[in-house]
C-alpha cells in the first residue's frame, strides 16, 4: 500500500519536476558546463572595485529579480550590525 494517494495533486509535484529538469537539460539551450567557465572568466577579468556581489549563470529563473530585491535589505543588516566595511568589496 502507498501513501500517495493521500496527498493528492501534491504527490504528482516530484514526477512534475523530473520531467522539467528533463526537459530542460535536452532542450536546445540546455545549460553548458562551459557556460560556468565562461562566467568565471569574465569575473576574473572584472577590474577589481567593480565586481558584482553575485552573479547568475543561464537561466536565472527569477534569482536576478531575488538578488536585486534582496540586496538592499542584507546591506542594511550589514550596516545595522556594524559590519559595514563588508558592504564594499575590495578585490
Amino acid at each position: 500500500m502507498t501513501r500517495e494517494p493521500a496527498y493528492g495533486s501534491v504527490a504528482d509535484v516530484p514526477k512534475a519536476f523530473v520531467s522539467f529538469l528533463q526537459g530542460l537539460f535536452t532542450s536546445a539551450d540546455a545549460p553548458k558546463p562551459r557556460d560556468i567557465a565562461e562566467a568565471l572568466v569574465t569575473l576574473i577579468e572584472t577590474p577589481a572595485g567593480r565586481r558584482p556581489d553575485r552573479g547568475v549563470v543561464c537561466h536565472p529563473f527569477g534569482a536576478s529579480d531575488v538578488n536585486t530585491a534582496v540586496k538592499p535589505i542584507q546591506d542594511r543588516l550589514i550596516d545595522n550590525t556594524g559590519m559595514s566595511s563588508l558592504n564594499q568589496l575590495k578585490v
